[in-house]
């Protein structure tokens, strides 16, 4: 008996402790995150295997160790932990620089990433881009902040990248915010750009009357070409016109040519008959109720009136 209630309660902590060891087996990596597996004891970590967002049985005595996998902001700005950074440009004026970086862990070396940084590799990212900043940064003038912005950004950005890649972290995005220079050269920029502005504009509005006036020289051309062309149509027009009178006319006398050749013909006139022929013929139609008789010498014309 005694040795039954002895196993009943070690059965029941041998159980608990299944149950234990069972349930520590298993761990969750949260959503957007990566995870790699490590052990508890030899506190090493493998990346054979990237572990998304989930949960997963991993076996006993080992853990995730969680990196993000979104993009990460680090900021440089006087209302923030990191302060605006300062340096000074190639000629020596005080700048002061507000900057916003986005990184993104790489995937595929998170492991030399824990081992080398453990969690603070975020602390090490700030160093890398204060240093690399404040030393692009002192090598432009203070114009080119002015001028050549996107530039500066550019180049910046890509000094910061190749640094940041060492680190096992790509930049993505990389801005600056606010540029602060000393009031008065402030002041002197801000009248140099209104002037050149104002160069600028008064050069706009040269050409746009010269424009203006190219644009008038080329109505008044295509004008006078449009007169020419409708002159020059007109003519055309007349000449046709009197071509085709001069054809019909033609065809008129060729029709009456035949018709007074074959009438001479059928009645054997002379050519004084013929004359005469027409003559008399032409007065018909001027003349009401007129008869024209042909081989008749003596004409009697009865004037009576019936009643």
């Amino acid at each position: 008996m005694d040795i039954e209630a002895c196993a009943i309660p070690g059965a029941i902590i041998g159980l608990i402790s299944l149950l234990l060891i069972v349930f520590t087996c298993w761990d969750t990596v949260e959503v957007t995150n990566y995870g790699i597996k490590c052990n508890t004891f030899s506190k090493k970590c493998s990346t054979q295997e990237i572990y998304e967002s989930g949960r997963y049985f991993i076996g006993p005595f080992n853990y995730f160790v969680e990196f993000p996998g979104t993009l990460q902001t680090i900021s440089f700005a006087n209302n923030n932990s990191n302060r605006a950074l300062s340096t000074r440009t190639s000629e020596g004026l005080n700048l002061l620089l507000e900057i916003s970086i986005q990184y993104q862990l790489k995937k595929s070396q998170l492991e030399p990433l824990y081992q080398t940084y453990n969690m603070q590799y975020e602390q090490t990212y700030i160093k890398i881009a204060r240093d690399v900043i404040l030393q692009a940064a002192g090598s432009y003038q203070a114009v080119s902040y002015w001028t050549e912005r996107q530039k500066i950004v550019d180049d910046i950005k890509k000094q910061l990248n190749q640094e940041m890649q060492k680190a096992y972290t790509d930049v993505k995005y990389f801005a600056i915010l606010s540029i602060d220079l000393p009031d008065p050269y402030e002041d002197s920029i801000v009248q140099t750009q209104v002037e050149t502005q104002q160069k600028k504009t008064k050069e706009f509005e040269k050409l746009s009357v010269k424009i203006k006036q190219e644009i008038e020289v080329m109505i008044s051309e295509n004008n006078s070409k449009i007169k020419y062309i409708e002159s020059q149509a007109q003519a055309d027009a007349f000449n046709i016109r009197q071509s085709a009178q001069a054809e019909y006319i033609r065809d008129t006398l060729g029709a009456e040519q035949k018709a007074y050749k074959k009438l001479k013909d059928d009645c054997r006139f002379t050519n004084d008959e013929l004359n005469s022929f027409i003559y008399y013929s032409s007065l018909l139609g001027k003349v009401k109720q007129s008869q024209l008789y042909v081989g008749v010498n003596d004409i009697i014309a009865d004037t009576r009136i019936n009643k």
